[in-house]
C-alpha cells in the first residue's frame, strides 16, 4: 500500500488489488492503516462486518468525536447490470471473503438522476442532518447515505 498525504490534508490510499483474495487485501489494508492512523488524529481503528473504521474518540467521555468508515469493494458489469462486491468480515469465525451487495445498497442511479436535476446539495443537506443526528451506533455512514439520497429522490 501507498500513502500520500495532497495539499489539502487528506490522505490517498493506492493499492494494486489484482491478484490478492480477500483476506490478503484486508489484512495489507487494515496493517497499512493501523501504521498511519493516529496521524491523522484518529484514536482507534475497529474491525466491522463491512467496513474498517477509524474513530477519534473522547476518552473523558467516551463519546466519539468523528469517524471514518473504509469499505473494501469490487464493482463490475454482468449481462449489462452493475454489480459490487465488498469484503465481509465475519467475526466468530474470522474469516474474509467477498459477498455479492444486497440490491438495497445500489442507490448510484439514483444518485445520478439527482445530480441530474440539481439538486445534490439537499442531499448533502440532507446526510448531514442525519449524520449529526444519528443516535444509533449501530447504523452506519452508508445506511445514512442510502435514506438521504431515497429521500431526496422521492421528492423529486
Amino acid at each position: 500500500m501507498k500513502t500520500t498525504q495532497p495539499i489539502n490534508g487528506g490522505v490517498v490510499f493506492g493499492y494494486n488489488l489484482e491478484e490478492d483474495g480477500p483476506d490478503e487485501i484486508h489484512r495489507k489494508v487494515f496493517n497499512g492503516l493501523k501504521q498511519i492512523y493516529m496521524r491523522y488524529g484518529f484514536n482507534r481503528i475497529e474491525e466491522s462486518t463491512r467496513v474498517i473504521t477509524l474513530k477519534k474518540v473522547d476518552v473523558w467521555s467516551s463519546k466519539v468525536l468523528h469517524s471514518c468508515d473504509i469499505a473494501l469493494v469490487y464493482d463490475y458489469e454482468n449481462k449489462g447490470r452493475h454489480h459490487q462486491e465488498y469484503i465481509r468480515f465475519n467475526k466468530q469465525n474470522r474469516v474474509l471473503s467477498w459477498e455479492e451487495q444486497a440490491s438495497s445498497y445500489y442507490i448510484e442511479e439514483k444518485a445520478e438522476r439527482i445530480k441530474v436535476a440539481k439538486k445534490w446539495n439537499e442531499v448533502r443537506d440532507v446526510y448531514l442532518d442525519k449524520k449529526n443526528n444519528n443516535d444509533d451506533p449501530h447504523k452506519k455512514s452508508r445506511a445514512l447515505y442510502a435514506e438521504a439520497v431515497n429521500e431526496v429522490f422521492m421528492r423529486i
